[in-house]
């Protein structure tokens, strides 16, 4: 299976890039697990101080679960195949010992953006934004974000983006606190860049112990979240209405 992910190192940044622009970033379980051991094995290396992830193209971050896919592998093992993933890359972004940067440009939808708010910093182009459509295709939003995006907006925001399914435009994202800075189209990656040469001036242990400490009050219900949402989304993927959003969606594509 050819890989989609590739991992540059920069200094003391390592930039794990989904590349695959032609389908907007958008992952498959096979491209989520990879993904997943990319970002482990990044924050192995002693040399790393930040591990950046990164879509290719400039269109999009990550736009989300290929649809259609899901579908396939929901009728055959849905919580030991495609939510199980999606967890596995969560917990990669949020275990990994050195600071996580999502360097977002364009959209960040769906898993992708729960991907992104996993991160521990965010930097977004002008252009990007973060929206959860899953209620569009009968679904709820996975990928831990419910709570990582309550503890970052509080809950009237998470709950009004999650509801109302409406794009949160970089800007709007920086002025909420979620984004630590808005930048012209095309540099998030070398912000991001510029970050770990900055995060390289601490020692190592002190970042990972901040890091932990931080997530120790912030995202302690996360496993719970992820189970809890594996359960139900497991459900709705077998449910009649949401195969035909997802049929009604892919129509309109073609």
């Amino acid at each position: 299976m050819e890989s989609i992910v590739r991992t540059e190192q920069h200094g003391p940044a390592a930039v794990v890039t989904i590349d695959l622009a032609e389908a907007h970033n958008a992952l498959d379980r096979h491209a989520m697990a990879e993904l997943a051991e990319a970002v482990r094995s990044a924050a192995r290396s002693p040399q790393v101080r930040a591990v950046i992830l990164t879509g290719a193209g400039g269109r999009a971050f990550c736009a989300g679960f290929r649809l259609g896919t899901m579908d396939e592998e929901a009728e055959r093992d849905p919580e030991g195949t495609v939510m199980a993933a999606v967890a596995g890359m969560i917990r990669a972004v949020l275990e990994a010992p050195v600071p996580v940067i999502a360097a977002v440009e364009g959209a960040a939808a769906g898993v992708g953006a729960s991907l992104a708010v996993a991160a521990d910093l965010v930097v977004a182009g002008e252009s990007a934004y973060l929206l959860l459509p899953f209620g569009k295709v009968g679904l709820v939003p996975d990928g831990g974000i419910v709570q990582t995006l309550a503890e970052s907006l509080g809950r009237h925001r998470a709950m009004d983006l999650m509801l109302r399914q409406r794009r949160l435009p970089a800007g709007e994202a920086a002025q909420a606190g979620l984004v630590s800075e808005v930048v012209p189209d095309g540099s998030a990656v070398a912000t991001a860049v510029t970050w770990a040469e900055a995060l390289a001036q601490t020692p190592r242990q002190a970042l990972v112990e901040t890091k932990a400490a931080v997530n120790r009050r912030t995202v302690d219900l996360v496993e719970e979240t992820l189970a809890a949402e594996s359960r139900v989304q497991a459900e709705l993927l077998r449910t009649q209405e949401h195969r035909a959003r997802v049929a009604a969606f892919l129509g309109r594509g073609r």
